[in-house]
């Protein structure tokens, strides 16, 4: 997610934004405490445009497009399945951009910063590289087609050795 570097190699006039932690839990339908859980999220209001960050913006599907699919899926009775990507953004590579972060309290080294190489919760831009790295995956990884209507949403159609039509819809 990150690499140590020595403040004295860091560029004159780049920004080290500051983190923290930010703590919850989980819990069940009554109530009771599942686990307790702890993220490091950079201030990303310390982020200035042009500089610490570029391109925010990442698509959403919209709610009739999702009442197109629904309604599709229910019409040739295809399967819904829904999921979460688990710490979606910590997924995500943060590319050519350099980053660096003040760690949170309790995790610093003295003379060092990190430089990210993943997004992380905060970043301004952590959800369009989310986006990015998920679009990849879909369409190259997998071969789905990305819809020029709604760019939050992927097809793809097979058909299998038996001549059976498959196919795939994701609303991302």
């Amino acid at each position: 997610v990150y690499e140590w570097v020595r403040r004295e190699d860091i560029p004159p006039g780049a920004k080290i934004l500051t983190s923290r932690y930010v703590y919850d839990f989980k819990t069940n339908e009554r109530n009771e405490i599942l686990r307790y859980k702890a993220r490091v999220v950079v201030r990303g209001f310390e982020q200035r445009e042009g500089l610490e960050y570029g391109e925010t913006f990442s698509a959403t599907v919209r709610a009739t497009s999702v009442r197109v699919v629904l309604s599709l899926a229910a019409r040739e009775r295809m399967k819904l399945h829904q999921f979460d990507v688990e710490q979606a953004f910590l997924t995500a590579s943060v590319g050519s951009e350099v980053i660096y972060v003040r760690p949170p309290p309790g995790q610093e080294r003295p003379g060092y910063v990190w430089r990210l190489k993943k997004a992380l919760y905060g970043l301004k831009q952590a959800s369009r590289l989310f986006q990015k790295h998920f679009n990849d995956i879909l369409t190259k990884d997998i071969g789905m087609e990305r819809l020029k209507e709604d760019a939050s949403i992927y097809v793809m159609k097979r058909v299998r050795p038996n001549g059976q039509t498959v196919k795939l819809i994701a609303c991302v």
